[in-house]
C-alpha cells in the first residue's frame, strides 16, 4: 500500500509542476483531476464493494505449541468485473478459558469476477476453544487513501489441542476389579453369552457356538461371536478449578489427553470424568469428545467433580485425580474416595509452584494417597503405575 500511495503522490506533484510551469486552462484542468482522482477512486471501490461476499473456514483442531499451525482461511468472491486493490482484515482470537484477546491482520487483493482466498496460519499460545471474529474489513481503492469499511460479523471456533507426551513403556494397574455385566460395543471377544455378531461358519469354528435356528433359516451354518465383557473402568476425573492460570490448564489437559491416549492403546478400560461428563474411553474418538466436553464446561471455582463423586457411590475400580487447584476441604474428600477405591493424584501446579504445606500435614503425599506434582509436562513419565 506505500507503493500506491507513493504513486499518487509523485502523480499530483507532476500535476503541480505543470500548473505552475503553464498557467492555462489544460494545467488547471490536470491539477483538479488530480486533486479529485482519490474521491473518484474511493466511488469506485464503493460501488464494486456491493459485489463482494466474504466468508471464513477454519481447521477442525490445533495442536499447541506442537505440529503444523492450524489455516485459517477468508475467501473474498467478487461477482463484479471491477477488482479491489487491497483489502485489510483484522481478526480477533479469544480463548473460551480466558486470557487477553488476540489480534492477527490480513491484506486481501482480491480480483475482478474471482474468488480470492487468503490463508492465515493460526498456532495458539495456549488449548482451550479459540474463538475467531472477523467484524470489520476495510476496502481500499487504487491509491489506497480513503478507505471504505464494510461491517461482516463472521466468526468460527477451532478446537486447540493440549500437547501430548509421548510414551514409553506401558502404565501399569496396581489394583484391578473382575469382570462386570457390561460388554464392549466395538471389540469381539470370547464371551458367546452375549452375541457381538455373526459370521458364516468357517473350520475351527467351535460347534457349540453355532446358532442352529439362524443356520436353518438361512440354509447355511451361522456361528456366533462372542462379546467382550468390560471390567470396572479406571477413571481419569479432571478438575479445572480454582481460578487456574492458562499454563496450568494446559498442563492438567495435556496430562489427561496424554494419558488417555496411553490407556486407550494398552486397551484398558478407562473413562474420563468432568464436572459436566462421564464417557467411556474405548476409541480413539473419545477422546477428543471428552475434551470438546471440558471445553465448553470451561473452569469453576469449587472441586465440583470430587463433590459429586464423594456424593454418590462410583463404579470404577480407582481413581486418577488430575486437577489445578487443591483445598483442605478437598484433600477430605479424596480420603473420603479411598475407603472405597485407590486414588492417586495429579496436581498440575506449573513451573515455579511450591508443595503448600497443608498437604504434607493432610498426609496427602504419604503412601495412603500418592501424589505427582507436575512442574512440566515431562514429570508425567515419572507416572508408571495407577
Amino acid at each position: 500500500m506505500p507503493k500506491q500511495r507513493l504513486t499518487y503522490l509523485l502523480l499530483l506533484l507532476m500535476a503541480a509542476v505543470f500548473y505552475l510551469c503553464f498557467r492555462d486552462y489544460t494545467s488547471f484542468a490536470a491539477l483538479v483531476l488530480a486533486a479529485a482522482l482519490p474521491a473518484l477512486s474511493w466511488a469506485i471501490t464503493l460501488f464494486s464493494s456491493l459485489w463482494l461476499r466474504f466468508r471464513l473456514e477454519t481447521p477442525r483442531s490445533v495442536t499447541v505449541r506442537g505440529g503444523e499451525p492450524g489455516v485459517l482461511r477468508l475467501y473474498a468472491v467478487n461477482k463484479g468485473f471491477l477488482p479491489i486493490t487491497a483489502a485489510r482484515a483484522v481478526f480477533v482470537l479469544e480463548n473460551g478459558f480466558g486470557g487477553l484477546p488476540e489480534r492477527e491482520e490480513l491484506i486481501v487483493p482480491i480480483g475482478g469476477r474471482n474468488t480470492t482466498r487468503t490463508e492465515l496460519r493460526i498456532r495458539s499460545a495456549h488449548c482451550g476453544r479459540l474463538s475467531v471474529r472477523l467484524e470489520w474489513i476495510r476496502l481500499y481503492d487504487f491509491f489506497c487513501l480513503l478507505p471504505v469499511p464494510r461491517r461482516l460479523r463472521l466468526r468460527e471456533e477451532l478446537t486447540v489441542l493440549p500437547e501430548r507426551l509421548p510414551w514409553e513403556g506401558s502404565i501399569h494397574l496396581s489394583s484391578r476389579e473382575g469382570d462386570g455385566e457390561e460388554y464392549s460395543p466395538w471389540k469381539r471377544g470370547d464371551d458367546i453369552a452375549q452375541v457381538f455378531n455373526y459370521h458364516e461358519y468357517q473350520a475351527g469354528d467351535r460347534l457349540k457356538a453355532v446358532n442352529w435356528k439362524l443356520s436353518a433359516r438361512l440354509d447355511r451354518l451361522m456361528v456366533k461371536e462372542g462379546s467382550q465383557p468390560l471390567s470396572r473402568a479406571l477413571r481419569i476425573g479432571i478438575e479445572l478449578a480454582g481460578s487456574p492460570r492458562l499454563s496450568q490448564l494446559d498442563l492438567a489437559l495435556g496430562a489427561f489427553r496424554s494419558l488417555g491416549e496411553q490407556l486407550t492403546a494398552q486397551a484398558l478400560p478407562c473413562e474420563a470424568a468432568w464436572k459436566d461428563g462421564l464417557l467411556r474411553l474405548e476409541r480413539p474418538e473419545d477422546l477428543g469428545e471428552a475434551l470438546s466436553g471440558l471445553y465448553s464446561s470451561g473452569s469453576c471455582q469449587q472441586p465440583l467433580l470430587l463433590e459429586q463423586m464423594a456424593a454418590q457411590e462410583g463404579h470404577c475400580s480407582c481413581l486418577l485425580y488430575i486437577t489445578t487447584f487443591l483445598s483442605v476441604e478437598g484433600v477430605g474428600m479424596l480420603k473420603q474416595l479411598r475407603e472405597r477405591m485407590p486414588v492417586t493424584v495429579i496436581y498440575a501446579a506449573g513451573e515455579g509452584a511450591a508443595d503448600p504445606g497443608f498437604l504434607r500435614q493432610e498426609g496427602l503425599l504419604g503412601e495412603e494417597i500418592p501424589l505427582l506434582q507436575l512442574s512440566t509436562l515431562e514429570d508425567l513419565t515419572r507416572l508408571e503405575e495407577i
